[in-house]
């Protein structure tokens, strides 16, 4: 095994403990370490997910990764527990659409290079249930109607 393959796994295992690694590994030159606000960001995300708070308001300004890093927070939340369930509301269906086919096409990614790390490295046992892949209500393997995509004029009950 070569030394990238051996800090790569380093990185990995890490990704697997805390978010903002996670999004360090899935997107290295956006989530840097010198990005404070990121870092502080993923790790209120983080704790969002350990509280007893029901709602996490995020307010930054335009182009600082609201939308990125909460798609990847679904990632992370849902390869570390394939029973959450989650719900993202946009204020129109494309855009919730957008946001549930990001996260589930990240999880259905295929390595190519044994380099470059994807989702199925960071949660192995983790998939799309076959068959309960539509764009906007999706399912793990072993979950059922773990994500759901709405808007105003879609639904949130059931």
């Amino acid at each position: 095994m070569d030394k990238e393959l051996i800090q790569l796994g380093a990185k990995i295992e890490l990704a697997r403990r805390k978010f903002f690694f996670y999004c360090n590994l899935k997107a290295p030159d956006f989530y840097k370490q010198d990005r404070t606000y990121l870092v502080e960001l993923c790790n209120e995300f983080q704790e969002f997910l350990s509280s007893d708070e029901e709602v996490m308001i995020v307010n930054e300004p335009p182009r600082h990764g609201k939308s990125r890093t909460a798609g990847l927070f679904v990632e992370w939340v849902l390869g570390n527990d394939q029973n959450e369930k989650i719900m993202t509301g946009s204020y129109n269906e494309t855009l919730s659409t957008m946001f549930s086919k990001n996260v589930r096409n990240s999880i259905q990614e295929e390595k190519a290079d044994k380099y470059k790390p994807v989702f199925s490295d960071v949660f192995p046992g983790v998939r799309i249930k076959h068959g309960d892949g539509a764009m906007n209500l999706w399912s793990l393997e072993g979950g059922y109607n773990n994500y759901l995509a709405t808007s105003p004029t879609g639904t949130a009950t059931g």
